[in-house]
């Protein structure tokens, strides 16, 4: 939910309302669910050193922990999670390892 939820408030800040979007795709295939989001968003991100988008939010005591946190589900998982983002398109894929032995 906080990957829709981020994809939703991005788009929004889009200025052209023609150019706003959000795509997500589901599928279990093989053992895996493949979760993709992509979405557009204004252009600008503030990254850390990962690479990866950090909050811009004011508070960010508060904010900011969806990332890490679906990075700590992908190593559970042993899984994999990808972000991208270019030309005003932020995409985040995964793939969940639904075969993993407990």
């Amino acid at each position: 939910m906080n990957l829709l939820d981020n994809a939703l408030e991005a788009a929004g800040q889009v200025t052209d309302p023609a150019g706003r979007f959000v795509s997500v795709s589901l599928q279990v295939n093989q053992g895996f669910l493949a979760v993709s989001c992509r979405n557009s968003y204004d252009g600008t991100l503030i990254l850390d050193e990962k690479g990866w988008p950090r909050t811009s939010k004011a508070d960010r005591e508060n904010h900011g922990f969806g990332l890490p946190q679906m990075e700590a589900v992908v190593r559970k998982y042993a899984s994999r999670l990808e972000l991208s983002y270019d030309g005003g398109v932020f995409t985040v894929q995964t793939a969940l390892n639904l075969k993993r032995k407990k």
